[in-house]
């Protein structure tokens, strides 16, 4: 800040300040410092109408925000960023994923074919934006195909590519193998000295290790980023409470989650908490009012097992009908997986079956790990009529 200050003291004129600004800016925002960035850009904006690169940080902070309005304005930016820089491959990626939400597939396709044809090198931070855009549609040959072309970038952009493979494996039910990828991956960018980006790695690397019953790997992942000094700190140490807490689990993660902001971490936690708690009122009752800004799958998951357990069965159905072809499920590989198994249940205790075995079949196109587990072999063996005819699951998980 000292630094800052200074260079901004001895600045010529204003122009060189707003430069100044906008940098601060920037490195505010790849530091967790959103909230303090988004206003001095905005204001930069206002001031600066020409200046593309407060046009290009705003498009990259409402693109990852769930702000009600991030979608609309992420467009909005881009729109702008794209005319004052046309070849801005990772702001053009970013507009064909918000085109992709607002379910304009048309566009994002024409997007991504401007990007692709920009003459991308190896070390175009464009690519990660890019492999969003192909796990967002489904297309995962595509997106390994770019995390496999990171790999040649250089040293963010290689830990950037392990960690998108990673992804795929978890995707794909590998579940350990990416796993310990994603530890890997924190732990380089931690070497680079990327703190930020390594609590985060270990914060989803955790939240997924939760997911899938690896709770060891969980508390040590977090046991990390809680003794860190990012603000991935609070968040950590309150999932820590709901892991390792046993009864009073909830009750101790509740107060632990007072006083933390209520940004996207924290609605997860919420939500994890009254889940945990076998609160259901209270997991529709935030669901309804986080749906107010961008719905992130982990609360469509949250919301649908809690209509499942209070009978709400066909409402149910819906939700994770519509969770499973969300464009950003792929963000949350293990809960998007077992959503599918879900639906399936409940389809088929329905008498749905011609949808369960969709529904089924799609939940075994994800389970690639080489040994099967009893589930998936029950699963397998009732789509080929190897095993009893009555549906091979719980009607509630």
């Amino acid at each position: 800040v000292a630094e800052v200050s200074a260079a901004r003291a001895a600045a010529s004129d204003d122009r060189d300040r707003l430069y100044l600004d906008a940098r601060w800016a920037i490195g505010l925002l790849v530091t967790g410092g959103a909230d303090q960035a988004a206003p001095l850009l905005e204001l930069i904006r206002e001031r600066r109408p020409d200046d593309a690169a407060a046009w290009i940080a705003l498009t990259g902070y409402y693109a990852m925000s769930d702000e009600p309005s991030a979608l609309e304005l992420t467009l909005r930016d881009s729109e702008v960023a794209l005319r004052l820089a046309p070849d801005e491959t990772t702001v053009r990626a970013e507009r064909a994923v918000a085109l992709v939400r607002t379910g304009d597939p048309d566009g994002a396709r024409r997007e991504i074919a401007r990007a692709r044809g920009a003459a991308l090198d190896a070390r175009d931070t464009g690519r990660a934006t890019m492999f969003n855009y192909w796990m967002a549609i489904g297309d995962v040959a595509e997106a390994t195909a770019e995390a496999r072309r990171m790999l040649g970038g250089n040293a963010r952009l290689r830990i950037t590519g392990k960690a998108s493979l990673a992804r795929i494996d978890l995707y794909a039910g590998r579940l350990d193998d990416g796993l310990a990828a994603l530890a890997a991956a924190a732990v380089e960018w931690e070497a680079l000295g990327m703190s930020v980006a390594a609590a985060a790695t270990r914060f989803d690397a955790a939240r997924q290790a939760h997911h899938a019953g690896r709770d060891d790997l969980a508390r040590e992942m977090l046991a990390l980023v809680a003794s860190g000094t990012t603000h991935y700190r609070g968040p950590a140490s309150v999932l820590r409470r709901l892991i390792d807490d046993g009864p009073d689990a909830a009750r101790t993660a509740r107060a632990a989650l007072a006083g933390l902001p209520l940004d996207a971490a924290g609605h997860m936690l919420e939500l994890a908490i009254a889940d945990a708690a076998e609160d259901w009122p209270a997991v529709l009752a935030i669901y309804q009012r986080v749906r107010e800004g961008r719905v992130a799958p982990f609360a469509m998951w949250f919301a649908a097992r809690a209509l499942a357990r209070t009978h709400r069965t066909a409402e149910a159905i819906e939700l994770y009908a519509a969770l499973v072809r969300h464009p950003d499920a792929w963000h949350e590989p293990v809960l998007g997986a077992e959503a599918w198994h879900q639906l399936g249940d409940l389809q088929c205790a329905q008498g749905q079956r011609p949808a369960a075995r969709d529904a089924y079949a799609s939940y075994l196109a994800r389970q690639t790990a080489p040994i099967a587990t009893p589930e998936v072999r029950r699963i397998r063996a009732w789509l080929t009529g190897a095993g009893p005819s009555s549906c091979p699951g719980p009607t509630v998980h």
